[in-house]
């Protein structure tokens, strides 16, 4: 119907069309929102960058290496003194026993390194986790100040433990044979002042 100056009103494509624009600015407005969002979390999180995990790495592995190195010592130590006040130490049996407190030092140390990585994954896994979680809420919210709010709060709680399971008991078995023959020597009725017992055996665990 025309009016009195003889114009018709926005004929019904011209209607859809406005409305498709409004939707479009609308979800144009929401995409800009959830963009910002996500620049709050992202930049909330920028801590957690690889050097941030490879310093966690190192500080896991010197952790448990000097626990280590400790125990190797004091295991080296006393294999040493067993050996030597058994007039063994320079034989091939002492020789024997002593590469195998060193194998088993290293095979120790190459699981420290393993131990580290999979320390450092887990805590990846805590990051990236918590990061997409904060992802989806911005996604259905779109509301970037909540999105920035959420993002320090999250990012604050998230730290790399402070301790490191301790590495114990590493080198005892390496010396069990030893140890064992020993006890069942004394405790005899007929004790072997000049006992020998052989050293021998395979194992990770200290000699006590």
């Amino acid at each position: 119907m025309c009016d009195l100056f003889g114009s018709s009103g926005p004929s019904a494509q011209e209607l859809a069309a406005q409305q498709q624009a409004a939707t479009q600015a609308q979800e144009d407005k929401r995409q800009a929102a959830i963009a910002k969002g996500k620049s709050s979390i992202d930049s909330a999180f920028s801590q957690f960058d690889q050097p941030y995990f490879d310093n966690y790495t190192k500080t896991y592995t010197t952790a448990q290496n000097g626990g280590l190195a400790d125990q190797y010592g004091i295991a080296k130590d006393k294999l040493i003194a067993a050996l030597a006040g058994r007039d063994t130490l320079e034989s091939t049996g002492g020789a024997n026993a002593i590469s195998q407190l060193d194998k088993t030092n290293q095979d120790a140390q190459a699981q420290i390194g393993s131990n580290a990585v999979d320390a450092t994954n887990q805590l990846k896994s805590t990051v990236n986790n918590a990061k997409t979680g904060l992802y989806s809420q911005n996604i259905n919210a779109a509301d970037p100040l909540a999105a920035a709010s959420e993002a320090q709060a999250t990012a604050g709680t998230i730290v790399a433990p402070q301790s490191v399971p301790s590495m114990s008991g590493v080198f005892a078995s390496a010396l069990q044979p030893f140890a064992t023959a020993q006890k069942v020597n004394s405790g005899s009725l007929f004790p072997d002042k000049n006992f020998n017992a052989p050293l021998s055996g395979s194992g990770s665990g200290v000699f006590g």
